[in-house]
């Protein structure tokens, strides 16, 4: 049963990284990658196009 456990814990820890690395944005104001959980995306009316920032750095 534990065996069970730890396999999926596991598998769920690499669906989260894939989904990590598909989406994977760098914040504008500290240029260290941001995490989906973490994602806050601003859109910058003059120049059309999106900027993303950690929800701590914008705040």
């Amino acid at each position: 049963m534990a065996k069970a456990t730890k396999k999926t814990q596991q598998e769920e820890k690499k669906v989260e990284q894939t989904i990590d690395a598909i989406t994977r944005r760098i914040c504008y104001r500290c240029g260290q990658p941001i995490r989906l959980s973490e994602l806050l995306p601003v859109k910058d009316g003059m120049r059309n196009r999106m900027r993303y920032y950690h929800k701590k750095c914008f705040a």
